[in-house]
């Protein structure tokens, strides 16, 4: 197991704040800055932050083998063909859906499936990976469109 450092916990902080804000069922976990600092400490958590270093996005998701693995808190395997994505929370900020798909890309390299549930739904939704990484990316440079810099 990997401890978190104190720099893990600052992070922690500012993300907990962050879904706190944005992401409201995070204020019935029991302790979300250690849940937070878990995920962290595997590199399960990434953010993307704006220009005044303030959090725009948020994902959190594990390598599991199959997806119904990822029902089961704290569970992962490294090697799993399965990505679970357990959340993500992007505020105003068009294109951090990009962003994301780029970091989770990076972090897991290839795998097969990505799984998660869609907002209240109970039923896992499993997507080929690619596709998945490949159309988030997608959207966030069509959100691009017609502006201009």
């Amino acid at each position: 197991m990997k401890l978190p450092t104190p720099n893990i916990y600052d992070d922690a902080r500012d993300v907990a704040r962050f879904l706190w804000k944005h992401y409201p069922p995070t204020r019935n976990w029991m302790d979300p800055v250690g849940c937070i600092a878990w995920y962290i400490s595997y590199g399960f958590l990434g953010m993307l932050k704006n220009d005044s270093g303030r959090i725009q996005a948020v994902w959190v998701g594990r390598p599991v083998k199959k997806s119904i693995d990822g029902e089961k808190p704290w569970n992962y395997c490294e090697l799993g063909q399965c990505i679970f994505m357990d959340l993500v929370v992007i505020k105003d900020a068009p294109l951090a859906l990009s962003g994301v798909a780029l970091m989770v890309r990076a972090r897991f390299g290839h795998r097969f499936w990505m799984a998660y549930h869609r907002r209240n739904e109970k039923r896992i939704r499993t997507v080929g990976y690619s596709q998945i990484i490949n159309r988030a990316i997608g959207a966030g440079i069509e959100s691009l469109k017609g502006q201009t810099a």
